[in-house]
């Protein structure tokens, strides 16, 4: 395993460095943050806002806090279209970026020589098709992170796991977007 670290591409260890330290960073610039003063600056600094709320997505993309608090910030500030936007955008990065680094560290890892080892059951995962990406992606909590890595392990084709990601992103914004607008017109 150590000789398969040592030949791994230099350029791959810095990629994946790079990306782990940006969400790390990114995460951590988020929970730091007074929310009282976000809303101010999301009012002011419209174009801004909407990189924050793409990074905000992002990095929850990669912990198990759920993004509905982001959600309902950018309902409440933008609105209905732009927040089903956000949310899916901001989801499909988390869900490239996720893909990349399964993909890497399944490189790193020589994946497909320990492939034989695994369970049948793992090994027989239909990983390669759409209905199986976009079934395991609608299990709500770890389903799309699942989905996510095992695309990157198994090397799903970048296009097929980008329109598959994409439209389950876009369906699952409609729907959360919809009913949290829907339960705050009811509050109102």
């Amino acid at each position: 395993m150590f000789s398969k670290l040592k030949q791994w591409d230099k350029t791959k260890w810095q990629k994946t460095l790079l990306v782990l330290v940006v969400l790390l960073f990114s995460l951590v610039l988020i929970l730091r943050l007074d929310m009282d003063a976000l809303q101010a600056f999301i009012r002011r600094h419209e174009n801004i806002s909407t990189l924050l709320f793409l990074l905000a997505y992002t990095a929850l993309g990669f912990t198990p806090i759920p993004s509905e608090p982001v959600t309902y910030l950018s309902l409440s500030l933008k609105g209905v279209f732009p927040a089903i936007l956000l949310m899916t955008l901001g989801n499909t990065l988390a869900a490239l970026l996720q893909y990349i680094i399964a993909g890497n560290l399944a490189d790193l890892a020589d994946f497909e020589s320990h492939k034989a080892k695994l369970p049948r059951w793992l090994r027989s995962l239909p990983v390669q098709s759409p209905v199986f990406l976009l079934a395991a992606r609608a299990i709500p909590g770890l389903g799309p992170k699942f989905v996510s890595t095992m695309s990157g392990v198994y090397s799903v084709p970048l296009p097929r796991y980008l329109w598959t990601a994409l439209l389950s992103n876009t369906l699952g914004g409609v729907f959360i977007v919809l009913t949290m607008n829907g339960i705050l017109t009811l509050l109102k």
